[in-house]
């Protein structure tokens, strides 16, 4: 029945694509969204494995409901006279409303699609490769990459959250602050990995989270606390979700828990209002005490006229920006399809030491190597002073068009359903697989907005610094 409804979601979203420029289908797209959430609602409910019924925090789940806000808020908000797409996107933008809706619809169709993998494909390994011993030496690679991060903060930059810079929050302003805080995330989902496992094989959590917090040295904590109080200090919100995340997948991993849907439910509104909070916080000026920053962006949000559907979601939901700007350059030929162009320098670029820079310098432009930075300059000129960053559905547009919306669509969808079988499978698998396991679905929330060849990359540098790592450390004595 899935596969059916899916089938026909996408053959009607491709002819609606091609056929409706013009048009402003607009007394169809709430009508169309109830027919993508009915073909979620029988793939979750009716298609789904009996071993994951229940597991209502399934990474899959949380990435659909990521990819349902960013591909059609705005869309229904100027439907619902919220808001207008002219005044929320850019000057034009209902013109190409039908083609960012249905080719959005293509590929969450698609990815639901994809999400009939029933296999466990990916993460199969079964593997007894930690031991306290092993965890401890991960812990303290960790502890001292915090120490050397910390060392080299320039308090006001860092606090300010001007450390981001440019065409969004994936591109950093490079230096040794930045690069030691990026080795400290991989240290962080490695380190985590070991003691679940471990926590795992002894066998004592009895599915209690305060048996789980035990499970891991003091230090850890001391280490992850202090790093999630920076950030938040910061106004940077990404790392507070991810990491929290991704110790919760860590517990459900080790003892199969499963969360009830009404707290899940309430996780994720209060979650969405806190981000929406956090964005304004990171606003302030950077002289403001913490205090002064917390008062006024109480009062700003008492004053903003953010209408929509959901305001805690809206600043997800803009990044369908990019979405519009893809289909709006392909459409008047100011760029053609980059054929997988930005997946290819992601993998070049998780080469440890291999920065934006070098590839400056072999003649390729900042547009050519990074979709966020095509999708800000294209927007904003070379001189902007904001980022528009990336999404899924604009770099899949900008890779391959309506074939790159489905073929983006299926490979996600098929990489959630193996993590939601990964996490509730009683295999043991590797610590570098588990590391993999619990950054992906950490930053399902997030997947909206981000691009697969982001993503794609913060996968294979993990997995090359830490294959490298435990090469030397097994040639030194583990």
């Amino acid at each position: 029945m899935t596969k059916i409804l899916c089938f026909l979601g996408i053959l009607l979203s491709v002819s609606l694509c091609v056929q409706s420029w013009g048009m402003y289908l607009s007394w169809l797209y709430i009508p169309w969204v109830f027919f993508i959430i009915t073909a979620a609602f029988i793939a979750y409910n009716i298609g789904s494995e009996v071993y994951l019924k229940e597991f209502y925090l399934r990474p899959s789940i949380i990435c659909l409901l990521s990819l349902l806000i960013v591909g059609f808020q705005l869309s229904i908000d100027d439907v619902l006279g919220y808001s207008s797409l002219n005044s929320t996107i850019f000057s034009g933008a209902s013109e190409y409303a039908d083609q960012a809706f249905f080719s959005a619809s293509l590929f969450v169709f698609s990815y639901i699609l994809g999400l009939g993998q029933s296999r466990n494909i990916l993460f199969r390994n079964n593997s007894n490769d930690t031991n306290a011993k092993h965890a401890k030496v991960w812990l303290g690679i960790m502890l001292l990459t915090f120490v050397l991060f910390i060392s080299t903060i320039d308090v006001r930059f860092f606090l300010s959250g001007e450390v981001y810079h440019g065409s969004g929050a994936a591109d950093y302003n490079y230096s040794i602050t930045n690069t030691l805080e990026g080795l400290y995330q991989i240290f962080f989902y490695v380190t985590l990995a070991c003691y679940v496992k471990l926590s795992s094989i002894r066998g004592k959590t009895e599915k209690s989270f305060r048996n789980f917090v035990k499970e891991f040295p003091l230090l850890f904590w001391v280490c992850v606390i202090s790093y999630l109080f920076l950030r938040l200090l910061s106004g940077d919100r990404g790392p507070i979700i991810y990491n929290s995340l991704a110790i919760i997948y860590g517990f459900i991993w080790c003892t199969k828990y499963r969360f009830k849907l009404l707290t899940v439910v309430g996780c994720l509104i209060v979650g969405a209002l806190f981000m929406s909070f956090m964005s304004t916080f990171r606003s302030r000026d950077s002289n403001m005490s913490i205090s002064e920053k917390i008062s006024e962006t109480t009062e700003r949000r008492a004053e903003m006229d953010d209408k929509s559907v959901f305001s805690g979601t809206k600043e997800l939901a803009l990044s369908e920006n990019t979405h519009f700007i893809a289909i709006k350059d392909i459409a008047k030929y100011k760029t053609n399809y980059s054929f997988g162009k930005y997946a290819l320098f992601s993998i070049c670029s998780a080469i440890p030491g291999l920065k934006k820079q070098y590839l400056y310098d072999l003649g390729f432009e900042s547009t050519e190597i990074s979709s966020a930075d095509y999708f800000t300059i294209s927007c904003n000129g070379k001189d902007f002073t904001h980022g528009e960053g990336s999404s899924m559905f604009g770099e899949a547009y900008l890779e391959f068009g309506v074939i790159g919306m489905i073929i983006f669509g299926l490979l996600l969808g098929s990489i959630f359903k193996q993590l939601d079988i990964a996490l509730m499978s009683t295999n043991s698998i590797s610590v570098i697989s588990l590391a993999v396991i619990l950054q992906v679905s950490a930053k399902a929330i997030y997947m909206g907005r981000t691009s697969f060849a982001i993503e794609l990359s913060y996968v294979l540098h993990m997995i090359v610094i830490t294959c490298i790592i435990n090469f030397v450390l097994k040639k030194l004595f583990l």
